[in-house]
């Protein structure tokens, strides 16, 4: 079925313009897609440096495992 779609149909120039129309939307809506990736990521980021929770030296030192607390 493929090969009739692809060599024995007769393709009029209407046809062509819809799948370069079809093309277009698709380039278009993974443009958009692509830049509000990047929106959300730069929001990310910017809030990660907005507010930090404070960790004090005690919490870091009883959060070590033994194991790791005396490796040479």
């Amino acid at each position: 079925m493929i090969r009739w779609v692809s060599h024995f149909t007769n393709y009029d120039h209407l046809q062509w313009w819809l799948i370069l129309a079809g093309l277009a939307v698709f380039a278009a809506g993974m443009a958009v897609n692509v830049w509000s990736d990047l929106v959300l990521v730069g929001l990310f980021e910017w809030a990660a440096n907005l507010y930090q929770v404070r960790v004090s030296a005690l919490e870091i030192w009883f959060s070590v495992t033994p194991h790791e607390t005396f490796v040479i």
